[in-house]
Order: structure tokens, then sequence, then C-alpha cells
């Protein structure tokens, strides 16, 4: 009795072990790629996110205000907040990036990674019901908003 495999049944398992290796190859990269697609939209919601509070933490305590009118849009926002520190948050088109400087002497530090792309940013004033000031940006093709009411 021969024992072993013939030609054809050979054939057949190099086959089906290509076709198994194949699918198995393909399966694993879409989920690389299905990772590395989260991972950017995490980053996006993460660093929107951040530069949502810092702007809400840069408007609260609010001294003096200098933004432009209703209806009118600057890429720059500038404050003094109570006790005298002055806060300066504006977008760098250069670096794709949002800064802040703290203080007049001290330069501006981004407080976007290099990793996103910050293509707006944008102030305006909001008066109605009372003042305010609505902030706009925009990271990857992702929108962030928010709406800080100051106090008098």
């Amino acid at each position: 009795m021969n024992k072993g495999f013939t030609l054809i049944e050979t054939m057949i398992y190099i086959a089906l072990l290509t076709i198994i290796m194949t699918g198995a190859l393909i399966s694993i990269y879409q989920i690389f790629q299905s990772v590395n697609s989260i991972n950017t939209k995490v980053s996006i919601q993460n660093e929107g996110n951040f530069v949502l509070k810092k702007i809400n933490w840069t408007l609260s305590g609010v001294e003096s205000i200098d933004i432009p009118s209703a209806g009118e849009f600057s890429d720059t926002l500038s404050v003094t907040k109570t006790g005298g520190a002055q806060i300066t948050i504006r977008h760098n088109p250069a670096n794709q990036s949002v800064e802040i400087q703290n203080g007049t002497e001290n330069p501006f530090i981004p407080i976007t990674s290099n990793n996103i792309q910050v293509t707006s940013l944008g102030f305006e004033a909001t008066t109605s019901p009372v003042l305010g000031v609505t902030a706009t940006t925009t990271l990857g093709n992702t929108v962030f908003q928010t709406l800080k009411y100051l106090r008098k």
C-alpha cells in the first residue's frame, strides 16, 4: 500500500493554504487600517476638546477682552484676567496649530500637536442675550465650537 500524497492532492492543499493565507493577510491589513483611522479620530477629538477647554479657561475670570464686534471674526483672542495676567490665543497658519501666550513678554507655545492640522480658529462676540464669545476651530475635517458667556 502506498502511503503519501499524490501530486493532485498536494496541489489542492497548496491552493487551499494560499486562499486561507491570502484571506488572513487581507483581514489583518484591514484591522490595521481601522485601528489607524480610529486613532486619528480619537486624537482629533481629544485635541479639539483640549483647545475648547483652554479657551473656556482663558475666558473665565476675565477683566477685559479684545474681540471684534458681533458679526466679525478674529483668529486671535486677547484677554486680561482678574489679577492682571494677559493671555492670548491665536491660530498660527504657518504651523497649522493653536498657540497660547501667557503675558506679553513670553513666547507663544503651541497647544496642539504636530500630528493634527488646525485649519481655522475664529472668535466672535455675541450680544444676545448677554455678552459672550463664540470660538470655532477646525482640526482635520472636524469642527469644534464653544460659546462662553462673560460675567460682569
